[in-house]
């Protein structure tokens, strides 16, 4: 039997790339299908055009590449020898407010995907992908299991190069100040104060 795998959006752009971790070691099981919901789509949209991280906006732009040029013919395709790709082609229909969730909240609408899609198979193993602490206690309140990647899999913080600029600039700034002349008046009787009358 499959195992289902949900990712969450953040482990697209803070984690190795989706297509070099090894899926079935992660989720200890033969054979996984990597779930994509058109939730995750949005996400990394949004981060492509709107995150004012310049490094996460070209991560996000990446990831929707490969992706892209994976589903390009069908919906689903193999990933690698026992792990294959899917984007669902549909936002959840399921009550959201039933199921206590709110349809204004992007983790919301993750977690409906995976309780519809549970829905079909209630003994299907379905996971979520994700480092989210809050997401993973709405996990579990629902039974939903879920795998944290380990932070071997995690890329190493890069500074911003906006940040990286703005901290050599502050640098360069500190480092004028210290070459300026420090300038005193002194007196002809040695006072740095004169009194005039």
């Amino acid at each position: 039997m499959n195992t289902i795998l949900f990712i969450d959006t953040n482990v697209f752009l803070h984690y190795q790339g989706f297509d070099q971790i090894d899926w079935l070691s992660l989720s200890q099981t033969k054979q996984v299908l990597v779930v994509l919901p058109p939730v995750v789509f949005r996400e990394l949209n949004k981060h492509k055009d709107l995150n004012p991280s310049q490094k996460i906006r070209k991560r996000a732009q990446s990831v929707l590449g490969r992706l892209s040029n994976l589903l390009k013919t069908s919906l689903i395709t193999e990933l690698r020898p026992n792990v294959k790709i899917e984007a669902l082609p549909n936002d959840p229909i399921i009550d959201f407010g039933s199921h206590s969730l709110r349809s204004d909240l992007q983790d919301d609408f993750l977690l409906a995907s995976i309780l519809e899609f549970r829905a079909k198979d209630l003994n299907i193993d379905c996971r979520l992908v994700t480092a989210d602490i809050g997401l993973q206690l709405k996990c579990r309140s629902r039974q939903i299991l879920t795998i944290d990647l380990p932070d071997s899999l995690r890329l190493p913080e890069e500074e911003d190069p906006n940040e990286k600029r703005a901290k050599e600039l502050e640098a360069e700034i500190r480092d004028l100040k210290h070459q300026l002349p420090s300038l005193q008046l002194t007196f002809e009787n040695k006072s740095k104060f004169q009194k005039h009358l």
